[in-house]
């Protein structure tokens, strides 16, 4: 098991991570999305920053904003990028949920 203060140990998981949420459906539209979107983090590999999105809204996201897109859709995108983790990381067995 890959402990949560290895740092390393997590980006063997990289890829992995990338093609799971690419096989999820658009959070606000529920479309099939081609690519995942990175957020944009200093504090974070971005691989672990994505999120399903549609193309279009992937679009109207960097011309609006984060905080604009999240105001008209009623969503937290950094709360969405968490529930991904954990979700992938539990699968993995490297998450413990009690």
């Amino acid at each position: 098991m890959v402990s949560l203060d290895n740092f390393e140990g997590l980006l063997q998981y990289e890829s992995e991570y990338i093609d799971y949420i690419a096989k999820k459906h658009c959070l606000i539209s529920g479309e099939k999305i081609a690519t995942p979107y990175l957020m944009s983090s200093a504090m974070c590999v971005q691989s672990f920053t994505a999120i399903p999105l549609s193309e279009k809204l992937k679009i109207e996201l960097e011309f609006l904003g984060v905080l604009e897109f999240e105001r008209k859709y009623k969503i937290e995108l950094w709360e969405q990028i968490y529930y991904h983790l954990v979700s992938f990381f539990a699968l993995k067995g490297v998450l413990k949920l009690n």
